[in-house]
């Protein structure tokens, strides 16, 4: 499939956690790079209701001053303030023409892809302990989540507790596993 970036007006990245935080990353580093090579980069919303806790701190792109803020707003301010960006942050799942899907439960992509636009892109970023997947759809493909019914079928059993520190969190789930699917998921907007 090749998608036009002339018809990529805005990306929208769903969930600011472990993955979505190194997404954010790397999307400010492709807008430099955009920027030195004469193009115009789409506008970036980073999306996530959830707000910073201490065992974030660590696995995730987020500082100690970042604890108790919301997780969208503390990213969109850091790099804003970092590289003069003016990107936007939203507590609600709001769809641009490319999504990127960072979010960690089935129930959540499901209530992503029930509202759906359609003619929207989706990059589908999700992992388990130390695997993960990275998959591409909507315009004239399937939605990942109809691709692979798998992503949003919540009678599937999840491990998303809460963790209360850092040395918890990586009992389920490796350090890097976020930073690679970010990557690939990089790798597809390049």
């Amino acid at each position: 499939m090749n998608i036009n970036p002339n018809n990529i007006h805005n990306i929208t990245v769903l969930g600011c956690g472990g993955t979505g935080s190194h997404v954010a990353a790397g999307l400010a580093r492709l807008q430099i790079a955009v920027a030195s090579l004469d193009g115009k980069f789409p506008d970036v919303k980073l999306c996530d209701p959830d707000t910073v806790e201490l065992p974030n701190v660590g696995r995730q792109l987020y500082g100690s001053s970042d604890i108790g803020v919301n997780k969208a707003t503390a990213l969109a301010n850091r790099i804003n303030l970092n590289y003069g960006f003016d990107w936007e942050a939203s507590d609600a799942d709001d769809h641009g023409n490319l999504n990127i899907v960072c979010v960690d439960s089935r129930k959540a992509r499901h209530a992503i892809y029930a509202g759906a636009p359609s003619g929207c892109h989706y990059i589908d970023c999700g992992n388990e302990a130390s695997t993960g997947q990275v998959v591409l759809g909507g315009g004239t493909l399937p939605l990942p989540s109809r691709a692979f019914p798998t992503l949003t079928d919540r009678r599937l059993k999840e491990d998303n507790t809460p963790s209360c520190s850092l040395a918890e969190a990586l009992e389920h789930q490796e350090l890097f596993i976020n930073q690679a699917i970010a990557t690939y998921a990089l790798q597809l907007v390049w």
